[in-house]
């Protein structure tokens, strides 16, 4: 058998449908995979909040009729479809463009796109993509519903003059059904990307026609990987400015500790099985070095897609402290930041405070399986990082910091302007 999962097997024995398949991957993967009461929301967990989900569903339907009955007439500025994240949207409208959301995605206040009839369309492929069961997506019947409104979909977009698309990834359902009928009708996709990557591969992030990231150092790393530098635009961040910090603050007498979290699908590169147990012995290998130390507690912080719950029912509850804090607020109190790879290191240093990267693994390979790619692989001299226990006692004992000077090298000035060249 030369497929290494379910659903490639699935996609090669509808090889004249990759399009499709492609499209499908994330949803037809997750069911696969994303299981296990350690995620916040994984599948069975969602099945037993459907009672809350319906209320919440109600609301957004009721604000999207409200939305759109009401909507102010278009205006002369060439519309873009966006859910990019942060604030990127109004960033586009200070620069000349009216911005419209997608029913699937949006924010509050936001000017949405299409009419009720279109919205109805989408409520109804929704319930047929996300609440199906892995037989029937991959049936004739759901190709049909899928392709009658691929065809709605870009009559609306047709009909709205939609001249862009902005998004902030490129494998979910929406987002990679949209991108693909904008190069249909050739006009300009973006994927704005939303954090500092923890892997690289030549598939994901490579569907739009362009990919805007944060700073040179991150456009390096996807060149490298084999993306055409032409794609490619730095941005900067519309939150982080450049960095001011000359040195970061580095104590132990407030530290915060980011818990590890597993990957809820597979990345489109292929399939990496991991223990879910690993994320508990992270915790536990960080306590026992902190210990060592005469630390007595600390604040935990959750990645979003984590169960705080699951986790504590196997560590310390009284050495491991919860922190739900706004990330900002807990960024400003931290004397020091000890975490995986993640978005929050280039955070913690515009708050001014030192991050450590434990990574535990061995020949750049983590406890998940994962490969490590930079600046968390332990060839960046300017970045503290450990991959065992001992390498993180001795970072702790020699109190290393990170270079701030990194900083400016992963996020830009903020500057969007280049995007009226392109549109």
């Amino acid at each position: 058998m030369n497929n290494d999962s379910l659903y490639q097997y699935v996609r090669q024995l509808h090889s004249k449908d990759l399009l499709l398949y492609d499209n499908l991957r994330y949803i037809l993967e997750s069911q696969v995979y994303y299981y296990g009461n350690h995620f916040l929301y994984s599948n069975e967990r969602k099945r037993s909040a459907d009672k809350a989900l319906r209320w919440k569903e109600l609301l957004k339907t009721c604000y999207v009729y409200y939305n759109l009955i009401g909507r102010r007439t278009k205006d002369a500025r060439p519309q873009i479809l966006s859910n990019a994240y942060f604030t990127v949207d109004s960033e586009l409208e200070k620069i000349g463009y009216q911005v419209l959301s997608p029913c699937w995605s949006f924010r509050k206040n936001s000017r949405l796109f299409g009419d009720i009839a279109f919205y109805k369309a989408i409520k109804h492929i929704s319930r047929q993509a996300f609440d199906s069961d892995f037989n029937y997506l991959v049936s004739d019947d759901f190709s049909k519903e899928y392709y009658a409104f691929r065809s709605k979909l870009i009559d609306e977009i047709v009909s709205s003059e939609i001249k862009a698309l902005f998004v902030p990834n490129d494998v979910a359902f929406f987002e990679n059904l949209s991108i693909n009928v904008f190069k249909e009708l050739k006009r300009p996709s973006f994927l704005f990307t939303h954090g500092l990557p923890g892997r690289y591969n030549i598939i994901d992030e490579n569907r739009t026609d362009h990919l805007i990231v944060w700073g040179p150092r991150i456009k390096q790393h996807y060149v490298d990987t084999g993306f055409s530098p032409d794609k490619i635009w730095v941005s900067g961040h519309p939150f982080y400015k450049q960095l001011s910090v000359k040195e970061v603050r580095s104590d132990m007498t407030n530290i915060l500790v980011l818990a590890k979290t597993g990957p809820g699908t597979p990345h489109s590169d292929g399939m990496i099985l991991y223990d879910r147990g690993a994320q508990i012995v992270y915790l536990m290998e960080i306590q026992k070095v902190l210990q060592q130390k005469g630390i007595k507690k600390v604040r935990l912080r959750f990645h979003p897609s984590a169960s705080p719950d699951w986790h504590y029912q196997f560590i310390d509850k009284n050495f491991f402290q919860p922190d739900f804090q706004p990330l900002n607020d807990s960024l400003q109190k931290a004397s020091l930041v000890i975490g995986p790879v993640s978005t929050v290191f280039l955070e913690a240093l515009y708050h001014g405070v030192n991050y450590m990267v434990f990574e535990p693994g061995e020949q750049g390979v983590n406890i998940f399986n994962e490969r490590l790619v930079a600046p968390f692989d332990g060839k960046e001299e300017r970045v503290p990082f450990a991959d065992s226990v001992s390498a993180l006692e001795k970072l702790l004992t020699d109190n290393v910091k990170v270079d701030t000077a990194i900083f400016n090298e992963y996020i830009a000035p903020f500057d969007i302007g280049f995007i009226k060249e392109i549109t």
